[in-house]
């Protein structure tokens, strides 16, 4: 079993977090930074991951609240079509729509600085979402 990885898509950076072997636990990895296009952004992801090990991805998908898709989504649909081409694997869609904002509250709470919270927002909704993502299978 590999691991399954996850993907926070934004335009500037791209939150990644990945799961142990088991695929049990979520992780934060890191973050990326984005490319001018979506392909420069796939292959700036591919390189930080070891593809190898990779089972699936799971990408956050940004409707709005109403649950409609957003130009944001569709642009997300695009960049996981060319992640899953140039990787050959299934790529997955899991609705984020409250993960960043949850993120931020917990940081918040937490008293985290709102410079150090910018570093690690997008990892952190990154790991969120394969975690969400993780329990929906049960």
């Amino acid at each position: 079993m590999g691991r399954i990885y996850a993907l926070d898509y934004g335009r500037a950076r791209i939150g990644l977090a990945q799961t142990d072997k088991s695929q049990i636990i979520a992780s934060p990895t890191g973050t990326v930074k984005a490319g001018k296009t979506l392909l420069d952004s796939v292959m700036a992801v591919l390189a930080e991951i070891k593809l190898e090990e990779c089972d699936c991805f799971v990408i956050g998908l940004p409707l709005h609240m109403s649950g409609e898709e957003s130009e944001m989504s569709q642009e997300v649909r695009k960049f996981a079509s060319i992640l899953e081409e140039k990787s050959e694997k299934k790529v997955h869609f899991f609705d984020e729509r409250m993960s960043s904002l949850e993120v931020e509250r917990t940081m918040k709470s937490d008293s985290v600085s709102r410079k150090n919270r910018a570093k690690v927002k997008d990892t952190l909704s990154a790991t969120l979402i394969l975690q969400s993502y993780l329990e929906s299978r049960y």
